[in-house]
């Protein structure tokens, strides 16, 4: 059901419209009226008016001036104008108000229903696409958690720029730059975690997080290129909440989707290291590194076996299976 308010100084009119109305649309409108300005604007307030039936001269307060009010209490609502002169010369002031229709008198029944039927339907095709698109933003609400973690794993599996902007589309956003920190299982703290992301988010960033393997992926993702006193406040927030864990990695700075998978490496090698926040400087020489890399994983791990830390020993191979799993 639908309110319409009839705005009309003459009570003999004004009976015979709240009449017609109620007669022709007792199943889709409930009818009220007022016989001035005044009064309209004491219903309006009170009621959540959807359509303004209004003759323009009216004592104090005319017509129009009656709708601006309306409109300005009520965007939506659609409004028609009952008038006896040529309307014309309001034709201005109407169309800037957007005025539905104007009906003149004396009212034709015909003219009237024709009107109020596709008013209605208006409002029920309006209300549907809304109703459409807040389904739409539930249901992008309900999967984004997955979209999100489909995102991640795309990039911690070097995957196609293609693919991983794809994901970046979907949940309606473009980063400029962004950086990793991965957690080992035992140095994940959920509140904590929370928190940083809560208040990193409160500075215009957006975080995703996931689990991948045995290991806890974080990536912060800011819309514009981070300026050197941006990232000392990034680097300072990160240690406010994670300094003094010994199973943390903090990946470098990257400016472009194809260089997040570098930050994800860059953090798995980080792990155990102190916090250091800094721009990618050249990880296009990473690969030569990995020689130097498994030199030092076995030199490590002979020390964990001799300790019979075998703890040890796993995070460091899992560790590095995650750095080199995608690469050719």
């Amino acid at each position: 059901m639908y309110k319409i308010l009839v705005v009309e100084d003459e009570e003999i009119e004004r009976k015979a419209l709240v009449s017609l109305l109620k007669e022709h649309f007792a199943e889709s409108l409930v009818v009220y009226n007022a016989s001035n300005g005044m009064e309209a604007l004491e219903i309006l307030k009170d009621e959540d008016v959807q359509i303004i039936v209004s003759d323009i001269n009216l004592p104090g307060i005319n017509g129009l001036e009656t709708i601006e009010f309306a409109k300005k209490m009520n965007k939506d609502i659609i409004s028609l104008v009952l008038t006896s002169y040529s309307y014309f010369e309001y034709a201005k002031e109407a169309i800037k108000l957007g005025v539905e229709d104007f009906i003149l008198k004396p009212v034709s029944i015909e003219k009237m229903c024709n009107t109020i039927y596709q008013i209605i339907n208006k409002i029920d095709s309006r209300n549907s696409e809304k109703n459409q698109a807040t389904q739409l933003v539930l249901k992008m609400e309900e999967i984004k958690p997955i979209v999100e973690s489909d995102c991640i794993h795309s990039i911690v599996q070097n995957s196609r720029y293609e693919e991983i902007r794809k994901y970046f589309s979907l949940l309606n956003i473009a980063p400029k730059s962004g950086f990793c920190i991965v957690f080992q299982e035992d140095s994940f703290q959920k509140h904590r975690v929370h928190l940083f992301i809560t208040e990193m988010e409160d500075l215009g960033c957006r975080c995703m997080i996931d689990s991948y393997f045995e290991v806890h992926v974080l990536f912060v993702f800011s819309f514009v290129r981070l300026s050197k006193q941006d990232i000392a406040i990034f680097e300072a927030m990160i240690k406010k909440y994670f300094d003094g864990l010994d199973q943390i990695g903090v990946g470098t700075i990257c400016m472009n989707y194809k260089s997040f998978y570098d930050s994800y490496v860059n953090a798995i090698r980080n792990v155990g290291h102190p916090i250091k926040l800094k721009e990618n400087s050249n990880l296009d020489n990473q690969l030569n590194d990995y020689l130097h890399d498994m030199k030092k994983l076995c030199q490590n791990l002979i020390k964990d076996f001799l300790k019979f830390d075998t703890l040890n020993m796993q995070r460091r191979i899992n560790l590095f299976y995650l750095e080199i799993l995608y690469l050719d």
